[in-house]
């Protein structure tokens, strides 16, 4: 539980989620620049989480998951608060779309041929999906395309 003051909040965090699939090819998920889209069953592999908190910020050292539909893998931190909807985040996420998820999605084959500009600048060169993430964890977050830049957390 966190301390009624969250600025004094320190502490360790892991958590693993094995088997972690997202998507279902019916629910619509709200991915800026992207669109309602419908995403089908992926198999993100096994999710593992390890952050460091002092003073009230999760500095997230790892958050990887490399499956064989998805690799996922964020940097950053987050700024607790209460209620913990209010915590910020500053965070930059990468994602890329596997070789046989694209093949057997179709969804996915058209996806990036309707992109929009917005996620055209982040594209990486070796064909992920890379965001700077900041805002409210509950509220408007501000994704920000930026996949020339090295993946690393945000200043």
């Amino acid at each position: 539980a966190m301390p009624s003051e969250v600025a004094e909040s320190t502490g360790n965090v892991q958590i693993t989620i094995e088997g972690l699939t997202i998507g279902d090819g019916e629910s619509k998920l709200d991915i800026p620049g992207w669109g309602g889209l419908t995403l089908d069953r992926a198999d993100v592999g096994n999710f593992e989480l390890v952050a460091t908190i002092e003073e009230g910020v999760a500095n997230i050292e790892r958050a990887t998951s490399h499956g064989p539909d998805l690799e996922l893998d964020i940097l950053g931190r987050v700024r607790l608060q209460r209620p913990l909807q209010r915590s910020e985040l500053n965070v930059m996420l990468r994602v890329k779309i596997q070789d046989a998820f694209k093949d057997r999605s179709p969804k996915i084959a058209t996806m990036r041929e309707l992109a929009s500009s917005g996620v055209k600048t982040a594209l990486t060169a070796d064909g992920a999906i890379q965001y700077l993430i900041g805002g409210a964890a509950g509220g408007q977050l501000r994704p920000r395309g930026v996949g020339r830049l090295p993946f690393e957390a945000p200043k």
